[in-house]
């Protein structure tokens, strides 16, 4: 445009200005119902895709947003007037706002739906993939979009009422009610495997000091914790580690109750089984058979849990006798 006599230029960058946008509305609508397409069909498994682990919708409802922000880039700056260019800025804004929402009610929509049925994959797929990749993703849309509107506030007085901390919350949410799930399922576990009564109060000399966990200890194990770790294994490390603590913290913190609850006796040498019968845990996430990241592992087998449940086996020894 400079290389044109002085009065041609506004008119050519006015041109060039309605140009863009209209070809960013055209790729917004396009890959935006590709979006609406895919939440119906989508059965949430991992896209073909490198890069992060998400499902197609998300990445789609992202992949929208990009064009957006192009457009709304050209407004931070003093070269296009507010006057001039408000109408553009506006429709880019309700778009991107639009799009956010959609994705947001998606994805609390699937994340309730799999935990309901306890579709452990898809669970983490969604809470642990898709809600936190689209959280570091959208929060510069989201930034941009809210500076922008600033600028117009009067014509887009409701552009403060979409955020994403719902987002934020939903993924604490849903793990909360995960963590409680693996509890309940502890409980039961235990409470229909856990041998009661005279067979921790055997005397140290009818018995061998202990060496291997009871079998009760490694049906909760297989039951409980495994199935949720091989479900984490296709994520990224750091997606890995909230749920896979979770788990390990419910089912210790159930065995703990539950001796509580019965009132168990222990013998010094029931008192020993069941310090190694807690090592069952320990000893999974230590070995091959544990699919997860050597740093998730190593940061699971770090949680005060292991600790607590420790203190809490040289703790019954030392209860008094009958």
């Amino acid at each position: 445009a400079e290389c044109l006599p002085l009065e041609c230029q506004q008119q050519v960058q006015a041109a060039s200005s309605h140009l863009h946008a209209w070809l960013v509305m055209r790729s917004w609508d396009a890959v935006f119902c590709q979006a609406l397409s895919s939440a119906w069909r989508d059965r949430c498994a991992p896209c073909a895709d490198e890069g992060a682990c998400m499902t197609t919708t998300a990445r789609l409802f992202h992949q929208s947003l990009l064009p957006l922000q192009s457009l709304l880039a050209s407004c931070d700056g003093t070269t296009l007037l507010p006057s001039a260019n408000g109408p553009i800025a506006l429709c880019a804004i309700e778009r991107g706002l639009a799009t956010l929402q959609a994705a947001f009610h998606w994805l609390s929509t699937k994340s309730f739906h799999f935990l309901a049925s306890w579709s452990l994959e898809e669970v983490f797929l969604v809470t642990q993939g898709d809600l936190r990749v689209s959280a570091q993703l959208c929060t510069p849309a989201h930034q941009r979009f809210t500076r922008v509107a600033l600028m117009f506030e009067g014509n887009l007085p409701n552009h403060r009422g979409f955020s994403l901390r719902p987002s934020q919350a939903l993924s604490e949410e849903t793990l909360r009610l995960f963590a409680s799930d693996c509890k309940k399922m502890a409980q039961e576990t235990l409470e229909q495997t856990m041998p009661l009564g005279k067979q921790w109060r055997q005397a140290k000399e009818l018995a061998a000091r202990p060496t291997e966990p009871n079998e009760y200890a490694l049906v909760a194990v297989a039951t409980v914790v495994q199935p949720v770790m091989e479900a984490l294994a296709p994520l990224d490390t750091h997606c890995q580690v909230e749920p896979a603590a979770q788990v390990c913290s419910a089912l210790m913190l159930a065995w703990m109750e539950h001796i509580v609850h019965k009132k168990v006796v222990f013998s010094v040498q029931g008192g020993l089984q069941l310090k190694m019968d807690f090592q069952a845990l320990r000893s999974y996430l230590a070995s091959e058979s544990c699919p997860l990241a050597p740093e998730t592992r190593r940061r699971v087998l770090g949680l005060g849990v292991f600790r607590r449940a420790e203190e809490a086996a040289r703790c019954l020894l030392k209860q008094p006798r009958r």
